[in-house]
Formats: structure tokens, sequence, C-alpha cells
């Protein structure tokens, strides 16, 4: 092996190798086909222009070797992508504000040291040294990657599928013409009296009472199950609390959303396998985080099928760079340069409502039996919409990095507040348009409008699990609705008003799911705590980070 590493050529392939890994081992829940093809193409055009750079600047330069530029260049990616992530992370809470700024300027010094290391022959020591190092920590991210892949793919079966559709439900169809489903997911929505208490604003009744003319209403003190995004959805498709206290120590974390939307998982999910029951389509539209990317049979329309004909998805393009300062670099020049940083197109796709409207001419929507879920990633960060709807400049956009470098000031984070808002009143002008779309173009839908999980920033208000949820019952539905909704209720009303039968709803119950040992990139031991739906806030004097995402 260390004579391996003594060829240079070969050193390179291993330093190339390291933030590759290192970036997997980071987005081990996120492996599918298209990730997986984006990453070996990335590596591949990686390697292929280190290697070709390194030739042509031999030729040029002709005092130096091909193998010591070609070093140079692939320690150069290993200190944009690895260390200057490493640093950043260090330096995160101790100065939130300047942690990029200084990550650049640790990282560029020791990029100068490596090279005056690696061009005088006598400072043997020191490359010894970083020969361990470099072995060490690929050998490290390498056995993380193998033993988390063994736990990631290894073969978990799915609880026993949960059938609510009975013979009574199926004669009901065939003699009653099929009703779609619209499933809205409001990401982090808080409760709207609750916003109001917050913002000083009056929405709760005068917005509610147009909207209940539109035939909507507005569900009281709800709930979410589970305060984030992968539970409350997988719960959803399970028609039933997917994790208890039965179960979480044994949890597999692949069988979670959205990986359980995987092909090889998707006819074993009990909403899937109700509506299959009753010949109904499932269509999924979500956002730049989580959308049909995972199952390509679920889009919305064949023209998400163009992801198959792309070597490198941008999403995963995007996520790599932001492993670098090079976007940050890219940004920062173009201000002091006063020219506009555009917002990226993928970026109005988080709007899903207005995207769903947008493509109404697919669909001929009325009686044809779809279930759409529609994951609209609002009022939740990144903050891009104003309270009008119209875009953000790419400048004034907040996300999660600029949130978390804020570090220990996010318990006064007014920035964060307002942008809330913000995006909040966008989401409530989404909503009172797509009642309107849905009156004009589809009347007799039934149709649910919840947020997934809360919202909470320390100090300002604490509602990790409160949640706004709004229904939308045609008239032959008999479902009663109670402020036990919920992700998996809601699923169960709407099964119960598209087969004219009252389905049983859950018990409602409040989960907290954290890591006792370890984090979802790298497995571990899960914890859990069931807590009371009215006495639940004790949980955040304990954890003040919100698990909300």
């Amino acid at each position: 092996m260390l004579n391996y590493i003594k060829n240079k050529n070969f050193l390179s392939l291993i330093i190339i190798l390291i933030p590759f890994l290192s970036f997997l081992n980071a987005n081990l829940h996120s492996f599918d086909n298209v990730f997986l093809n984006s990453v070996f193409f990335i590596l591949l055009f990686v390697i292929i222009t280190i290697f070709s750079l390194s030739w042509i600047a031999s030729l040029i330069i002709k005092k130096i070797p091909y193998d010591i530029i070609n070093l140079f260049l692939s320690f150069s990616f290993f200190v944009l992508f690895y260390l200057f992530q490493f640093f950043k992370d260090l330096l995160l809470f101790t100065v939130p504000i300047y942690s990029a700024e200084i990550a650049i300027f640790f990282s560029i010094i020791i990029l100068v040291l490596l090279f005056f290391i690696f061009l005088h022959k006598k400072l043997l020591f020191f490359k010894r040294f970083i020969l361990i190092y470099i072995s060490i920590i690929f050998i490290l991210n390498f056995g993380i990657l193998v033993f988390n892949s063994k736990i990631f793919f290894t073969s978990k079966n799915l609880p026993e599928t949960l059938v609510l559709v009975n013979d009574d439900g199926i004669n009901y169809l065939e003699e009653n013409k099929k009703t779609n489903i619209y499933f809205v997911i409001v990401d982090a929505a808080i409760p709207l009296d609750k916003f109001d208490d917050h913002y000083k604003t009056n929405y709760y009744k005068e917005y509610l009472s147009k909207l209940k003319k539109k035939g909507f209403e507005y569900i009281n003190d709800t709930k979410a199950a589970y305060p984030n995004t992968a539970h409350s959805l997988t719960s959803l498709f399970y028609l039933d609390y997917h994790i208890t206290e039965k179960n979480y120590k044994k949890y597999p974390l692949t069988n979670l959303f959205p990986l359980i939307l995987e092909k090889k998982n998707i006819q074993n999910l009990a909403l899937m396998k109700n509506l299959e029951k009753i010949n109904y389509k499932f269509k999924w539209l979500g956002n730049t985080y989580n959308d049909c990317r995972h199952n390509l049979d679920l889009c919305l329309d064949d023209n998400n099928k163009l992801t198959n004909k792309e070597l490198i998805a941008p999403y995963v393009a995007k996520a790599f760079l932001q492993r670098s300062p090079l976007i940050q670099i890219y940004v920062k020049s173009k201000k002091f340069l006063g020219l506009e940083v555009p917002i990226r197109i993928y970026q109005r796709n988080n709007d899903a409502l207005n995207v769903f409207m947008e493509k109404k001419s697919n669909f001929q929507l009325r009686n044809k039996g779809y279930f759409f879920l529609i994951h609209s990633l609002m009022p939740h960060w990144p903050y891009t919409f104003n309270s009008d709807c119209s875009l953000k400049k790419g400048l004034e956009i907040l996300d999660l990095k600029k949130i978390q470098m804020e570090g220990k000031k996010r318990s006064d984070n007014i920035l964060e507040a307002k942008f809330y808002k913000e995006q909040y009143e966008c989401m409530l002008k989404r909503i009172d348009q797509f009642a309107d779309f849905l009156g004009k173009n589809d009347p007799d839908a039934n149709v649910v409008i919840i947020s997934d999980h809360g919202h909470n920033i320390k100090d300002h208000f604490i509602l990790g699990f409160d949640t706004f949820a709004m229904v939308k019952k045609n008239k032959k539905c008999k479902q009663k609705i109670k402020d036990n909704l919920n992700t998996a209720n809601g699923a169960r009303i709407m099964l119960g008003c598209t087969l004219g039968q009252e389905i049983n709803l859950l018990e409602k119950k409040l989960y907290y799911v954290y890591f006792e040992r370890g984090d979802m990139t790298i497995g571990g031991k899960l914890g859990l705590e069931k807590l009371d739906p009215d006495n639940y806030k004790e949980i955040f004097k304990r954890f003040p980070f919100a698990p909300s995402h």
C-alpha cells in the first residue's frame, strides 16, 4: 500500500477521492440512482480535468514535473472541497458570522504550505506526515461509507400493509363518479391564530371567512405527530404512526420519506396499496429538496423524465459545490462589482401550489381519480418569496446556511422572523388562489392543506408541533374531522371521503424522535419520547434548537 501511495499519480487519485467519500457519507440518506450517477460523473469530470490541466501545465512549465503539478492540483481540490468544509464547521459556533471567510484564509495557508513542502526535496518528515494524514483520512471516510452502506442498503421489511378499502367502498366508487384528492403540504406553517398573535396581524377572522365561502374549513388546535418532514410524511404513507415506543430502538432509517417512495418499496406502502385497490393514480409535485426524482413514475408530468437524460442532476451539483467556497466567492465578487446575483430558476419550484396551477393544462381533472401530493416549501426556508409572492433577489434570500452562521444569536434572529412572516403571507395568498382554481376546475375534489410540522424561533415562538390545517370535503363526504388531524389522519379522511365511508382516525399523539448516538448521516441509536399534546413545551428546554426542518 505504501508503495502505491509513494506513486504521486496514485496519491493524487486518493486525494481526489476523499472529498467525494466525505460527500457521500454526508448524504447517505439521499442515495438513489440519480444521486449516485451524478456523483460518479462529477468524480469523472474532476479526475479528467485535473489530469488534463496537469499535462497541459507540464508542457508550459517544463521545470516542474507532471506528477508534481498533478499532485498540487489534487491537493487544491482537497483543500477547497474537504478542508474548507472542515474548518467552516469547526468555526461555526466560535466565530459564526465570519466562519466561511476564516475557513478560506486557513485553507489558502495550508495549500501554500503543501505546495512548498512537496517542491522542497529535504522536508521528508513533513511529507511522511502528510502521507500518513491522507491515508488515515481516506481509510476513515471509506470505512464509514462501507459501514453505513451496509446499514442503509440491507433489505428492511416494511410492516404489514394497512388496508382500509373494503368491498363497500369499491362498490360506492363503481356507482359514483371518482373525485380527486389533493393533499397539500405547506411546510413549517404554524397555526393561523398563533401567527396573528405573534406578528400582530388579523388574518384569522377575515381570511378564514373568505376561505369558508369557498368550501374550506379551518381546523383548530392541530398538531404534528412528529415535528419534522421525514417522519411526518412517512406517517402519511403508512396511514399510521410508523415509529412508536414499541419499535423505535430497531427502526431502519431507510424506511423514511423520501426513500420509501423508491420503486422497490412503494408497492408495500399502505397509502399506495389502498389507492391501487380503488385504481387511483398517485402524482407527486415536490420542491428543490424532495421531489419525484426518487421515483420518476410518480412525477406530475412527463417533463420531469428529462432527469433521466441529465448526466449530473443540478441539485447534486449544487450540494457538492456548497462544500467549497466557490459559490460564496462568486456571489461576493458580483456584489463587490455591483452586479445583480440572479435567483436560481429552480427556486421557483418551492412555490409548488403555483407550479401545479400553471400545469393544469396537463390534466383532465374532473372524475379521473388522482391523488395529488403537492409539497410547497413555504413558509419553510430558504426564504425566497416576498409577501406578494414575488421572488427576492439572490442576495436577499435567507437560507439555512445563513441562519446557522448566526449560531448563538438565533434566539434574537429578527431577520428570520421577518422573512418567515413574508413567506407565510405568500402561502396564504397561494392557498386563496388554489381555492379559486379548484372552484373553477375541480369543484368536487376533497382537499387537505396541512403543515408537516410547525416552526420555532427560540424566545419568539415555540411551535414545532403546532400545525396549520384546512379541509375541503365534497357534499357526499361522511367523514368527521376533529382536532386530531395530522398527516396520517389527513390521508385517512381523504380515503373516507372518497369511499363514501367514515374511517376511524388515530388518537392524537405526539412523538419526539432524536438520536441518542450518531445522526442521519452515519446512522446510530434512536431515542423517542411520547409527549402530552397539551403540555409538550418542556421538550425545548432540553433541546433548545428545535427538531423541525
